[in-house]
C-alpha cells in the first residue's frame, strides 16, 4: 500500500526502486543494505562499508574520532597530508605519526613489555639503563671475544663474556681499579 500526503511518502510492506534520490531521511529502525553502502557530501569526500565490509573515507584529511562518554580521554585516528596520525583531542597532543616515507615518531614515553630489537643504528642524547645490576653487552658478530660492561654493587666492570665472564677492567666501589695482568708469554 502506497500513502502519500503534502509532506512525505509512507511506505506499507517493500518497495523497488531505480535511482531514487531522498533528502531529509529519518529513520527510526535499522538501515541494511547489500552491496555497497555509500553515504557522500560530494563526489570527493564520502564514507562507505564496500561489499567486502571495508570502511572507506574519503576527504582531503580523512579521520575518525573515538569520543569516550563517561571517561576520558578522546582519540583521532587520521590521514593528515600523507602522514598517519593518532592524537590526543583532549591533550592537543600527536602521541604516534608514521609518515609517508615510514619514519615513524613515538611523543612521550614508550613502554615495552618484552624488548625492543634495532637492526640499523641507534642515535640520542642520553642513554640510561636502569636495573638493580644493569649491563650493556657487545656482540661481535663475526669476531671473538665479547663483552659486557656491568654494574653492580656499585662497582662497574668490563667483562670479557666470550671466555666465563672475565673481568678485564674493574671500577671498585671505593674507587680503586682493578686492572689485572696478563703473564708475559
Amino acid at each position: 500500500r502506497f500513502e502519500t500526503v503534502g509532506y512525505g511518502v509512507t511506505v506499507h510492506g517493500t518497495t523497488e526502486t531505480q535511482g531514487l534520490n531522498v533528502t531529509g531521511v529519518t529513520t527510526t529502525g535499522n538501515i541494511t543494505a547489500t552491496g555497497t553502502f555509500k553515504v557522500s557530501k560530494d563526489t570527493s569526500q564520502f564514507f562507505e562499508f564496500d561489499s567486502g565490509a571495508n570502511l572507506i573515507l574519503n576527504s582531503v584529511t580523512p579521520r575518525i574520532q573515538l569520543n569516550d562518554t563517561n571517561a576520558e580521554n578522546d582519540y583521532q585516528i587520521m590521514n593528515g597530508g600523507g602522514t598517519f596520525i593518532i592524537k590526543d583531542l583532549d591533550r592537543n597532543a600527536t602521541f604516534y605519526s608514521v609518515s609517508a616515507a615510514g619514519v615513524q615518531t613515538f611523543t612521550g614515553n614508550c613502554d615495552f613489555n618484552d624488548g625492543v630489537d634495532v637492526t640499523g643504528t641507534i642515535t640520542g642524547n642520553n642513554l640510561t639503563l636502569s636495573d638493580n645490576d644493569p649491563e650493556l653487552t657487545f656482540t661481535d658478530l663475526n669476531n671473538n671475544p665479547d663483552y659486557r660492561i656491568k654494574a653492580e654493587s656499585g662497582n662497574l666492570s668490563f667483562e670479557d663474556t666470550t671466555n666465563g665472564n672475565v673481568a678485564r677492567l674493574r671500577i671498585n666501589a671505593d674507587g680503586h681499579v682493578d686492572a689485572p695482568v696478563r703473564a708475559s708469554k
